[in-house]
């Protein structure tokens, strides 16, 4: 339920994680010295990542409600030992990436019945659920937008893991190697012609890049793969309606913040963000300004987007550099190498392609948002982590598997 939920359902996501804490608790599991003396590594450097983010509260230039609210986001961290616990067999650990993949399906579901028309030939109304803020901002701009659930960015990051999960899969299994086939195919189609997310394009190219990679034998074959979808790129940018006009939203939204300071586009706000940022991280480049610290300077500063209630800098390595400093960048990045080390060694091929993937996306879309510190993306890492750890935690040393 917590894997089915995380990209698309808060209350299959809630129902989850209180349901695995519950089982985790009666379980009796807690109180066993030996469970925590077998920690793997990536739930030592986890629950290190959170402590930094606590450690940070007895400096911190933010008002305590906001400094408490950051630890908040990042408490999400200590879930990965939790969730070793639950998948700590093979089956569990498919069963687990099988639900997650559901749960993309089921995000993708209304756009497909929006973007074929067959709502409207049911007399389906979908209103109800679909994202209007920001599905009603990009129609003003021409550009389809058809998310539900989530909004772009969300639905960009999951269906992109989605595509390389689902030709991962299809490899291994040829029973259900079309089904699986066409399912990559309906997710590139939904991030092509069907979202208006930016980054779900480049996400797009790299999933299928990434897939690519852990396929073709050598340097030479991956070399090829670039072209050809460089090229598949370049005459999508001109042939294909609403990638042109994204492509063109970005260079437009960049040169009116270099030549205008217009802070008023999606790209405004992110330069106008990392600019405020990077002079937090130039007030205490060691160990940051502390957590709740990028709030309390747009409420201090009466910042024009403090209204909007944005508490990171839409970028997760700039937030913790400023919040955190070079420490807590580098924790960060130690965290995602480990990770990524250890996923390249794992045996299963589906779930080793899952988890490079995933992580090479997370990493990928946490530079234009700050991933860890939102609640689905974040709890993808998570999971992520905890099937890694677990797998390791099998094949390998007793000890920091």
């Amino acid at each position: 339920m917590l894997a089915f939920g995380i990209p698309w359902s808060n209350a299959f996501f809630n129902l989850g994680v209180y349901g695995l804490l519950a089982c985790f608790v009666l379980s009796g599991v807690w109180w066993r010295p030996r469970q925590w003396a077998r920690l793997p590594v990536l739930v030592a450097l986890s629950a290190l990542l959170f402590a930094a983010v606590l450690l940070g509260l007895l400096y911190t230039q933010a008002e305590p409600s906001e400094a408490w609210a950051d630890v908040g986001h990042y408490r999400k961290l200590l879930a990965v030992g939790l969730l070793i616990w639950a998948l700590n067999a093979p089956a569990k650990r498919r069963a687990a990436m099988v639900a997650y993949a559901a749960g993309v399906v089921a995000l993708m579901l209304f756009t497909l019945l929006d973007g074929t028309g067959l709502a409207q030939g049911l007399h389906l109304s979908l209103a109800a659920f679909e994202d209007q803020s920001y599905r009603h901002f990009m129609l003003e701009r021409g550009a389809p937008n058809l998310v539900y659930w989530r909004n772009q960015i969300v639905h960009g990051f999951h269906v992109s893991i989605l595509i390389v999960l689902s030709l991962m899969a299809a490899v291994a299994n040829k029973r259900w190697r079309l089904p699986l086939a066409l399912l990559a195919a309906w997710a590139c189609w939904d991030m092509t012609m069907w979202i208006h997310g930016r980054m779900a394009l480049l996400s797009l190219v790299a999933a299928l890049l990434i897939f690519g990679c852990l396929q073709l034998p050598g340097a030479r074959h991956r070399v090829i793969l670039l072209l050809s979808l460089s090229a598949v790129v370049l005459v999508a940018a001109f042939a294909v309606a609403p990638v042109r006009a994204r492509l063109h939203s970005v260079f437009a939204e960049t040169a009116g913040y270099v030549q205008h300071g217009d802070i008023s586009t999606s790209a405004g706000h992110r330069f106008h963000y990392w600019a405020l940022s990077w002079k937090l991280f130039q007030s205490a480049p060691l160990l940051g300004a502390g957590p709740g610290a990028f709030r309390s300077t747009l409420v201090r500063t009466q910042d024009p987007f403090a209204v909007e209630n944005h508490s990171h800098a839409h970028n997760e390595y700039i937030t913790w550099l400023s919040q955190q400093g070079v420490l807590g960048l580098g924790l960060l990045l130690l965290l995602l190498g480990t990770a990524l080390a250890q996923a390249t060694r794992l045996q299963d091929p589906v779930l080793r392609g899952f988890a490079i993937g995933g992580l090479l996306l997370f990493a990928l879309n946490a530079s234009t948002d700050s991933s860890l510190y939102n609640y689905s993306e974040g709890w993808t890492l998570v999971l992520l982590l905890a099937l890694i750890a677990g797998a390791r935690r099998e094949a390998g040393p007793p000890h920091l598997a």
